[in-house]
């Protein structure tokens, strides 16, 4: 069995916080959303635990993957409000740094 090993700056941190900007697809590491997640980082945040700040939701992220490009991403389940009272489950991916559209 693999094991995942905490490192010193992991020590009292509950979790990290991944950061969305309307109309973007990068994952961002600060509220103002300017820096972007490198691959590296963006796939520890999601095996440490990570929960995802897009506009004034929250959500956990449910899958994340790493191409043979170097390019990570992370998928979380966004909850879209209709009509009435129903709701849309909607996948949306974040993206590293790395990537380009």
């Amino acid at each position: 069995m693999d094991k995942i090993f905490m490192r010193a700056d992991d020590t009292n941190v509950a979790a990290r916080k991944i950061y969305v900007k309307s109309g973007d697809a990068y994952a961002y590491a600060d509220k103002a959303c300017k820096t972007k997640i490198k691959a590296d980082v963006l796939m520890d945040v999601f095996v440490k635990g990570a929960i995802i700040i897009d506009g004034t939701s929250q959500y956990k992220p449910v899958s994340a993957d790493l191409t043979s490009a170097g390019v990570a991403s992370v998928t979380y389940i966004k909850s879209v409000k209709g009509s009435g009272s129903t709701a849309t489950a909607t996948p949306t991916v974040l993206q590293s740094e790395e990537y380009t559209a």
